[in-house]
């Protein structure tokens, strides 16, 4: 099994305990997008950081955010 099959997709939610409803993939191949689409995951075409960064839920993209400083800091931190 692997992409595109559409049982992959379904196997990576079961590992991730997830429904489709709360995931979010994204892609920079439109076909994988659309497939993903069809299983009602919310995708996102990739095309550079800047435009997926903007695409991503509010609170994902805080949370995103926040996890970039945290790991800024700890680097800055060590050196």
């Amino acid at each position: 099994m692997r992409k595109p099959d559409l049982d992959i997709f379904r196997l990576a939610l079961d590992i991730a305990q997830t429904s489709a409803a709360q995931a979010i993939f994204i892609d920079n191949r439109p076909m994988l997008v659309q497939i993903e689409e069809r299983l009602d995951i919310r995708s996102i075409l990739h095309v550079d950081s800047e435009l997926t960064y903007a695409k991503l839920p509010l609170r994902v993209a805080d949370a995103s955010r926040t996890l970039a400083i945290h790991k800024f800091n700890r680097t800055v931190s060590r050196t």
